[in-house]
């Protein structure tokens, strides 16, 4: 080894000493100490794979990660969401194609259902009826029920039992 290269190797460990002393944070007098509990750690481990940070910010693979699992996770919902209001298209349009045209028509089954007709959560057991009703073109409804009808069920477009709905029900 020449001479010189004792001299750099000197210089750069007593520089490593140096860097690795001076990268202590000194405690002052009103240093408050950061559990490490919550900090963000360098790697956490998940559902979607590793995720990376630097110094609590997350890497550009991290971000993008995420960022596609949560688009993945609103399309799933907005499929979830929709599907009722695509049921309800599917009733009306089938409904149209067997005679009822307009709405305030109401359709009685004359036999219980099979396994082929695609409807989301009917039974084999029930005779349906149903209709599609326009209330903010006819107003308040009165619906009269045959003798012997067990009852009735009201959903809105979107799938679900409107809560600000009076029912009132007459027995023919």
């Amino acid at each position: 080894m020449r001479p010189d290269s004792w001299r750099f190797l000197v210089i750069g460990f007593a520089l490593a000493s140096a860097t690795e002393a001076s990268s202590e944070v000194p405690a002052m007098k009103m240093t408050t100490e950061i559990p490490s509990s919550i900090t963000t750690p360098d790697q956490v481990e998940t559902s979607i794979g590793t995720l990376e940070f630097f110094d609590g910010i997350p890497t550009r693979e991290t971000a993008d990660a995420v960022y596609d699992t949560m688009d993945r996770a609103r399309a799933v919902q907005a499929y979830v969401l929709g599907l009722p209001l695509v049921s309800m298209e599917s009733l009306k349009t089938g409904a149209e194609a067997v005679g009822s045209k307009a709405v305030n028509q109401f359709l009685i089954a004359d036999r219980l259902l099979d396994s082929k007709p695609l409807v989301l959560t009917a039974n084999t057991s029930t005779l349906y009826t149903w209709s599609m009703l326009d209330l903010g073109r006819d107003g308040p409804t009165v619906i009269d029920l045959p003798p012997g009808m067990l009852g009735s069920i009201f959903y809105s477009g979107c799938g679900s039992a409107p809560a600000n709905m009076l029912i009132l029900l007459r027995r023919a």
